[in-house]
């Protein structure tokens, strides 16, 4: 998939080389560095790496910025971590999705 999307060879290599020393959280982290420019991404991974505050971060950083992907927040099963967070529904009350 991410030949498809046009990652270089490099990268390729980098992500399978922390899949196999680290398995799936290293590779989380190691896309984190890849993503800096698309925060949509970040939050998800934040959160399935048990970073939430990073990821509440992230997502306040995306409501600032009016970015349109926040209404998918409610579908996005990688931020499934948050959801038992108080101030998970906080934001979805303001972005109005309650």
């Amino acid at each position: 998939m991410r030949k498809r999307e046009g990652a270089k060879s490099d990268e390729i290599a980098q992500l399978r080389t922390a899949f196999v020393t680290g398995s799936w959280p290293e590779v989380l982290r190691a896309s984190l560095l890849r993503n800096q420019s698309n925060p949509n991404l970040e939050a998800g991974t934040f959160a399935q790496l048990g970073q939430n505050d990073k990821a509440f971060e992230v997502l306040e950083g995306m409501i600032k910025a009016r970015r349109v992907m926040i209404v998918d927040m409610d579908s996005d099963p990688r931020l499934d971590p948050l959801r038992s967070e108080p101030r998970y529904e906080q934001m979805a009350k303001r972005v109005g999705l309650r």
